[in-house]
């Protein structure tokens, strides 16, 4: 099965791996720099989050892969390459270690994924 991305809504981007038994998700959940978004810091900004789902079967639901959550340096508004990019990279590098449940370090060092880390690959 090949691997499926889309935009589900302005800011939220997914897209599942391993023959669809798996799935990686960008979104906001209203977070920034030092916790919840503050709008009224112009020094603020509203961040996406990663988490990864998977599933025993297609059939099945998707459930939360523990430690595979956090926050990201990326903002909101970016585009939807960025967002692909984004997802590519997660996948490349926690994909074999999130299906062999050793994750958490990788999943840890992922959350300092930026629009520069991105756009110097």
């Amino acid at each position: 099965m090949p691997e499926q991305q889309h935009q589900v809504s302005a800011r939220k981007w997914q897209r599942e791996f391993n023959d669809g038994l798996f799935r990686v998700e960008l979104e906001s959940i209203g977070e920034g720099y030092n916790g919840d978004f503050d709008p009224s810091d112009p020094d603020d900004v509203e961040l996406l989050r990663f988490s990864v789902d998977q599933r025993e079967t297609l059939d099945d639901d998707w459930t939360g892969v523990e430690n595979s959550s956090y926050c990201t340096e990326l903002p909101v508004d970016i585009d939807d390459t960025i967002a692909e990019k984004a997802l590519t990279h997660i996948i490349n590098v926690a994909g074999d270690a999130l299906r062999e449940g050793t994750h958490k370090r990788l999943c840890g060092e992922l959350s300092w994924i930026s629009v520069n880390s991105l756009t110097e690959q």
